[in-house]
């Protein structure tokens, strides 16, 4: 016998009361370990999705179960069996539900970029679909002619066959057309839809055309359903291994992460260590370079007084750098904590001292703030925090420019605002200005000094008071840092 034959033969068999016990046997395993499969991940994810899964493939085997039942007396002729009729009533009903649910439970995703509450949705499909299926039966049975009222069996079998038809169609547009973003293994589900729907087609084709006796579209509509299982199951193992893959990615850049993490650490105590020992020797230095320039040790030549007094500034840069890197370690390190006490704004923003370096540039300053301007801060952060911006303003405005300081109360919220004429920054370079260690210009064509560190610092001050600090700026316009923090 050929290969050919041999296929002729099993097809031709499973359409036989005997084949069909075993088509249904096969199905019922494949469906009981699926829905094993699908239970195990719902019970850690909890997630809609698997949830209907394991409902559908659970209907699904049951139903199989129920008609090997059914079906077992017929074949080992133990009994007389159930009648036809119960049997289709009970195969047809009990298809179109699990169809639902498969083909819901494959579509969750979708649904849910629709709809936020799943249930409703699926309560008004049912009603619809429903009455699709129904009209479009009884159109398809007046048109043919082919309507038998004796034939009761027809009737329920073209109901069936429509209905998982609509169902199928339905999901399958949902999934392919209805979502702007499509889900995961969407052409793996659409295969197994058309699968799953050319069992019910070809029955369908053989009721309205032949009155269901072709005997060649009985044969030929046996495979689908045991395929369509198949590639179902497919979809449910590419979901768990693509979940299982996803999960060793996030167990090893978590292990990147805590690695990175831990260097980051070290890297930021092995310079806040270095920076304290230099502290020592720094003080050294700018004591003995400081009774140089005062002539403690001896008169120098105008030469050596210059070179030292670049050593001096230098020094006193030096040591600002490592103030700043220790004040950011302890930031970061959550053991800076702050004391609330009333300070008057106007009092801090008008003092001489500050003023005096805007003045020697040649910078104009608007104070806009009222002289009883008085909130609850820590007066010493709050003045490092002012410090900083106004001098990160002096630095970047030309001589001859503005710097206007103002502040005021909105609501449960009070504001300082500090703006100049500056050069400003581009927009892609606003979200970095407070990265320590950041410089809005390149290296190679800075102008300005600096450090990278006192905005870093400042955002940490500002968080530490309860605030948030943000900046708007344009090239050539200057920029502007607003502070809002609560009263």
């Amino acid at each position: 016998m050929s290969y050919n034959d041999t296929l002729h033969s099993f097809f031709f068999f499973l359409g036989t009361p005997a084949g069909d016990l075993f088509k249904r046997a096969i199905e019922l395993l494949v469906f009981v370990i699926i829905a094993y499969m699908v239970a195990s991940e719902w019970r850690h994810t909890k997630k809609k999705e698997y949830k209907f899964l394991v409902f559908a493939f659970g209907l699904l085997a049951l139903q199989r179960l129920i008609i090997i039942l059914l079906s077992s007396p017929q074949v080992f002729g133990v009994a007389a069996g159930v009648p036809r009729l119960s049997v289709s009533l009970f195969k047809g009903s009990t298809e179109i539900v699990a169809v639902f649910f498969v083909a819901a439970a494959f579509a969750t995703p979708a649904i849910l970029q629709r709809s936020r509450h799943l249930m409703p949705f699926l309560k008004q499909r049912v009603l619809a679909l429903g009455l699709v299926s129904l009209a479009l039966s009884l159109t398809l049975f007046f048109v043919r002619d082919a309507f038998k009222p004796a034939d009761y069996t027809s009737i329920l079998q073209t109901g069936s066959s429509v209905s998982q038809i609509v169902i199928l169609s339905y999901f399958a547009y949902l999934i392919y057309f209805g979502v702007p973003k499509r889900i995961p293994y969407h052409a793996n589900i659409m295969l197994a839809f058309v699968v799953f729907a050319t069992t019910p087609f070809l029955k369908l084709l053989n009721i309205l055309l032949y009155d269901g006796t072709n005997v060649s579209l009985q044969v030929a509509s046996h495979p689908f359903p045991i395929l369509a299982v198949l590639l179902f199951t497919r979809v449910v193992y590419l979901k768990l291994v693509d979940k299982a893959f996803l999960k060793e990615e996030l167990l090893a850049s978590q292990k990147r992460y805590l690695h990175e993490k831990e260097v980051g650490r070290l890297k930021d105590e092995f310079v806040s260590v270095v920076s304290h020992e230099l502290r020592t020797p720094l003080t050294s230095m700018k004591l003995y370079t400081a009774l140089l320039l005062q002539g403690k040790l001896g008169t120098l030549p105008p030469k050596q007084k210059k070179a030292l007094s670049v050593v001096n500034t230098e020094n006193e840069r030096l040591n600002k750098l490592i103030n700043n890197i220790l004040d950011l370690s302890k930031l970061e390190a959550g053991k800076i904590e702050i004391t609330r006490t009333a300070v008057n704004i106007y009092t801090l923003v008008t003092n001489p001292l500050y003023l005096s370096t805007a003045k020697d540039k040649g910078i104009f300053v608007k104070i806009d703030v009222p002289k009883d301007f008085v909130v609850l801060v820590d007066e010493e952060k709050f003045a490092q925090i002012f410090i900083n911006l106004f001098n990160n303003s002096i630095k970047f405005t030309p001589p001859k420019g503005s710097i206007s300081i103002s502040a005021f109360k909105k609501g449960m919220l009070w504001k300082l605002i500090i703006a100049d004429t500056g050069g400003g920054v581009t927009p892609d370079k606003i979200p970095f200005l407070f990265d320590k260690f950041y410089q809005a210009d390149d290296f190679m064509t800075r102008k300005q000094g600096g450090t990278g560190l006192g905005l870093a610092i400042v955002k940490h001050l500002v968080t530490l008071h309860g605030g948030r600090i943000t900046v708007d700026s344009e090239v050539g316009k200057g920029a502007t840092f607003t502070i809002e923090l609560p009263q």
